[in-house]
């Protein structure tokens, strides 16, 4: 049977359906309770992070981490998937949820395209810690379901670039295809971030910066050409405040990225039908956290281009950092009820 509005009320515990989309810098959450709230989303957005004060008990979890940084240590949970972080930073998010601990939670939650069962054992672990009841999909798929396209939901190819990798994967008729059509390409965000991070202290030897400060300058200033800016930055360093310009250090850090994303559609477009390659091809999406970079679409639609042809086209969703999340709370909707996972075991 498929859950209905009149459905929901009737359970003595009100169900709440929630999509989420947990990535290594932020997670992404989006609710609702009827399908009409498909259309504006209740929607959380919180970092993915933990730590733990010297002198309290409480332990602080998504921004409040890390505005108490200069104090103490923020963690990243999924460094460590079977610590006590992932532990709580999963009872954080049951509690951003249900916080008057009244509603039955039935969520469903992403795996990263081509993801190892290794990879995937953190994620079940928070899903069965957060929600009553679960389901884990693929990110090619929540992603392909969210963008609500009829034709590029037939054949297409998605490039996710995350954190720790870039991935590619064919999609059929909404769903991802075979393994031969998934590359993982190892780098991804903090590839770029450990390189930019590495030439700035080449230049600045001795300046203190941390992987939190690194990652807000890739934000604020990665780009790759066509685009061409100036990227200033403010410096405090041996007592001194100075602003240079990093832009020659920051496209060295960025161009790399662009090369990670050529060899993973090459690898997936070698492994489909030569007569449907044209349409793959056609129909490409860049998503992730990576995909925001300027000029980063542009360059690789560019690139494409002049490797095949003029048909290559590259498209970025409207909203990518939610796209996963709203794919998950659309799923959560349309699954049936014997389709659901019952969360049996949590952390102790």
């Amino acid at each position: 049977m498929t859950y209905e509005e009149t459905e929901y009320e009737q359970s003595p515990n009100k169900i709440v359906l929630v999509g989420m989309d947990v990535g290594f810098h932020s997670t992404a959450i989006q609710t609702g309770t009827h399908l009409s709230e498909l259309l504006l989303p209740e929607t959380i957005r919180l970092p993915t992070w933990v730590s733990y004060p010297e002198h309290g008990e409480s332990v602080e979890v998504g921004q409040s981490a890390l505005d108490c940084r200069d104090t103490t240590r923020p963690i990243n949970p999924l460094a460590d998937p079977k610590g006590a972080p992932l532990r709580d930073f999963a009872n954080g998010l049951r509690s951003f949820l249900d916080p008057g601990e009244d509603h039955e939670l039935w969520g469903v939650i992403n795996t990263p395209i081509g993801a190892t069962p290794k990879e995937i054992e953190p994620i079940r672990l928070i899903a069965h810690q957060v929600f009553d009841r679960t389901r884990v999909l693929n990110d090619a798929l929540l992603m392909a379901t969210a963008f609500g396209c009829r034709d590029v939901a037939s054949k297409s190819l998605w490039i996710d670039v995350g954190a720790t990798s870039t991935r590619v994967v064919a999609i059929q008729g909404g769903s991802p295809g075979p393994i031969e059509e998934s590359s993982v390409i190892p780098g991804g965000g903090h590839a770029v971030r450990d390189r930019l991070s590495k030439a700035l202290h080449g230049r600045f030897p001795g300046f203190a910066l941390t992987d939190i400060s690194a990652d807000r300058i890739k934000e604020h200033l990665a780009h790759v050409f066509p685009v061409m800016q100036s990227c200033p930055l403010r410096i405090v360093f041996e007592g001194k405040s100075t602003v240079v310009n990093i832009e020659s250090l920051v496209n060295r850090a960025c161009e790399p990225l662009v090369d990670e994303i050529l060899q993973g559609v090459r690898s997936v477009v070698s492994g489909c039908p030569s007569d449907e390659i044209e349409e793959f091809l056609e129909r490409i999406v860049l998503s992730g956290g990576g995909s925001r970079m300027r000029g980063l679409a542009d360059r690789v639609q560019q690139d494409l281009r002049r490797e095949f042809d003029d048909f290559v086209t590259v498209r970025v969703p409207q909203e990518p950092a939610t796209l996963v999340a709203n794919g998950a709370l659309r799923w959560a909707h349309f699954t049936e009820e014997d389709a659901w996972e019952i969360s049996l075991f949590s952390f102790a």
